[in-house]
């Protein structure tokens, strides 16, 4: 009896295959590596400008408020805007190119108009309130095609004067 030799697998052994697989993918993951890291760079840029912008519009709501705080404190100092500009820039630390304007507004009764100060109301006491409007520049470390260009921050605080 004759016995034949049956060949089952007629294709190359596998780890030559997977030799062959590894030379013909050899270069993919340094462009995978180059494509992942740009678009990765791009998302932490962005973060980092949206957490600035965050940061500054924290810093200068801040100093206004102080500012109209300290406009508050007695009606001796409702009228030192001087004083209320300095304490918003004191607030803001060492923000460069911070501005701050501080105003008054008197008002004879509640919801009623707007009159110059001091005023004299005949029916009672005049209402007063200091308002202090703070300015932060802000510049972005990348240009956004989805985010339009915010040269400045600004925030204003009102209080009233007791």
């Amino acid at each position: 009896m004759k016995t034949m030799k049956v060949r089952t697998n007629l294709r190359r052994p596998a780890s030559l295959r997977a030799a062959r697989r590894r030379v013909n993918q050899r270069g993919n993951a340094l462009i995978e590596l180059a494509l992942c890291s740009v678009l990765l760079m791009l998302i932490t840029i962005a973060i980092t400008d949206f957490s600035r912008l965050f940061s500054i519009a924290d810093t200068a709501a801040s100093a206004a408020a102080a500012g109209a705080q300290y406009g508050a404190l007695s009606p001796a100092h409702w009228s030192d805007f001087t004083g209320m500009q300095n304490a918003a820039a004191n607030d803001a630390g060492n923000v460069s190119g911070i501005t701050a304007v501080a105003s008054n507004t008197c008002y004879c009764s509640l919801g009623g108009l707007p009159t110059t100060c001091p005023a004299s109301c005949g029916s009672g006491s005049p209402i007063t309130y200091v308002t202090v409007q703070v300015t932060v520049p802000f510049s972005a470390y990348f240009n956004y095609p989805w985010m339009p260009t915010l040269p400045s921050v600004s925030t204003t605080e009102s209080v009233r004067v007791q």
